[in-house]
């Protein structure tokens, strides 16, 4: 049985196609989907910084450079951007799946395959976040879609703040669509596969708060 790739029903039909993948004996169409994926990290990761969303800061260091310096820094920050998008593809969807192989009995393109469909809602949700936020004019750790705005009238802890504002619906999303692949694909313990993937996304978590609390001004 094959298993053709689509990303999209991949995402809104699991049930259905969780069976196909759990069945099939090859896989048809991952490596275009993948580049894909790869490329459209680039590009919003890209976009963000052209448009200057969560970079005010950024700006105004950039602003106070002498004319060349400036766009110096600002080419040298946007190819970091998509770079940077390209990283985070290869750290979202290579790394879960080795993960996930270890402590399972799924084949590792299969795994792969559950990840694209995981990260496929993450850029999605960065996209839809970032038109938010330039269309309200606010930080995407304020978005209506991240937990930011709420803790942000439970605390005045800026770090508490910033930590809750990484994690967005979509990432409730992407976590659920992540458990029900694997938990229908294995025949290991619901717990098991529940625990697994909820230590590895708080694992990320921790990462991307550390990674967004850094004073980027810092970094050029």
């Amino acid at each position: 049985m094959y298993y053709r790739i689509r990303l999209l029903k991949g995402v809104l039909f699991p049930r259905y196609l969780s069976y196909q993948l759990k069945e099939s004996e090859a896989m048809i169409g991952l490596l275009p989907r993948l580049v894909l994926l790869f490329i459209a990290s680039s590009c919003i990761f890209a976009l963000g910084s052209l448009s200057g969303i969560g970079t005010e800061t950024l700006s105004r260091e950039l602003t106070a450079s002498l004319a060349h310096e400036f766009e110096l820094k600002k080419l040298l920050f946007a190819i970091g951007q998509v770079v940077w998008g390209l990283v985070y593809a290869s750290l979202f969807i290579f790394l879960p799946a080795l993960f996930f192989w270890t402590l399972t009995e799924i084949e590792y393109k299969k795994l792969l395959i559950i990840q694209a469909y995981s990260f496929l809602i993450l850029v999605c949700g960065k996209a839809v976040n970032m038109v938010v936020s330039f269309l309200l004019s606010v930080d995407p750790i304020y978005s209506p879609f991240s937990f930011g705005a709420l803790f942000q009238y439970l605390t005045v802890n800026e770090w508490i703040i910033a930590a809750f504002g990484t994690i967005t619906l979509f990432h409730l999303w992407a976590i659920f669509i992540q458990y029900y692949y694997l938990n229908e694909l294995t025949e290991k313990n619901s717990r098991f596969i529940f625990w697994i993937v909820l230590a590895l996304n708080i694992f990320f978590w921790i990462v991307n708060t550390l990674l967004s609390y850094i004073k980027i001004e810092n970094l050029v």
